[in-house]
């Protein structure tokens, strides 16, 4: 029998990016999301637009202690197209950092837009601090993503769990708060508020 050759881990390569984010602010805003947001994810090299045939995508990127990317997630500005992008490690998750660099809670949601949703509700309920916590948003129902984190920042005490209002979003919920309290960890139970995800909330409220 021939020899059974090693999977090797398609190489990841970030999207070509387009010379504007026009499509991206217009879709995203129409999201709710606040132009202040959006300038940070756009400046920190973690959010951009990319084209694919004649659709514009956003593309969330996740990077790694360096500042590399290693993952990115891709979701459409027009239909319901959403996807990784080939090779993404997935224990990069999404993060908007806090200003502080001791701060010490994380807010964790599934998907970007959610993050980026609860920025904006605190950028509006609580103006001028809504860099005082991180978001991390995991690319899903991921435990990756939130171990990497919590190696990369052993300050972070406090740990929001913000994930979606439905029976999965639930049932992570119990799992991750029950692993975390056991690390010692301050867990909150912060679901939305209204609708199944974060921005439902944003949007309703």
């Amino acid at each position: 029998a021939a020899p059974v050759k090693p999977h090797e881990p398609r190489p990841f390569t970030l999207p070509t990016p387009d010379r504007n984010v026009e499509a991206v602010a217009a879709y995203l805003m129409h999201r709710g999301i606040s132009p202040k947001v959006l300038r940070y994810c756009v400046g920190s090299g973690i959010l951009y637009q990319t084209t694919r045939g004649n659709y514009r995508n956003c593309v969330f990127v996740g990077k790694d202690e360096n500042g590399v990317p290693r993952s990115a997630f891709q979701r459409g500005c027009q239909g319901s197209y959403r996807g990784d992008v080939t090779g993404s490690q997935k224990k990069y998750g999404f993060l908007m950092q806090a200003e502080n660099p001791d701060c010490d809670t994380v807010e964790l949601y599934e998907a970007p837009i959610d993050a980026m949703s609860g920025a904006t509700l605190r950028q509006y309920t609580d103006i001028g601090k809504w860099r005082s916590v991180h978001y991390l948003a995991l690319g899903g129902l991921n435990y990756l993503p939130i171990d990497y984190f919590l190696q990369q920042h052993p300050e972070v005490k406090r740990v929001s769990l913000c994930f979606d209002r439905d029976a999965p979003g639930r049932n992570f919920t119990k799992i991750v708060a029950k692993r975390l309290a056991e690390r010692g960890y301050i867990v909150q139970d912060a679901p939305p508020a209204i609708g199944k995800d974060y921005n439902d909330y944003l949007l309703a409220a």
